[in-house]
């Protein structure tokens, strides 16, 4: 299924980058949940989940231009781990290629 358009916002510093989130990507598969539609584009949730973890703020206080809380903790409660592992491991290879990423 393609994934939605990104809405137009200004960009927080805990957002992907463009070559993060091609490397993330193949990890990040819609969440499963019944045949409701895809509402928020997938890298719109990431973003919201690294503005989360990065800032400390609750879920309920995502800013209004990100998705929905009660959207993105249902996807990061029911995102598989091994999708998250993979996906932060490519990250942090992209963000300092140096750094030796195990898996596992």
């Amino acid at each position: 299924m393609p994934d939605l358009a990104i809405p137009e916002r200004t960009p927080y510093p805990s957002d992907l980058t463009d070559e993060q989130w091609a490397l993330i990507e193949p990890f990040v598969s819609a969440v499963g949940g019944g045949p409701k539609e895809q509402v928020h584009p997938r890298r719109e949730v990431v973003n919201a989940i690294l503005y989360v973890t990065r800032t400390g703020v609750q879920w309920r206080f995502l800013p209004h231009d990100l998705p929905d809380w009660q959207s993105v903790y249902h996807s990061f409660r029911n995102r598989p781990a091994s999708d998250v592992a993979g996906g932060i491991a490519g990250v942090a290879v992209v963000v300092d290629p140096g750094r030796n990423v195990e898996a596992g």
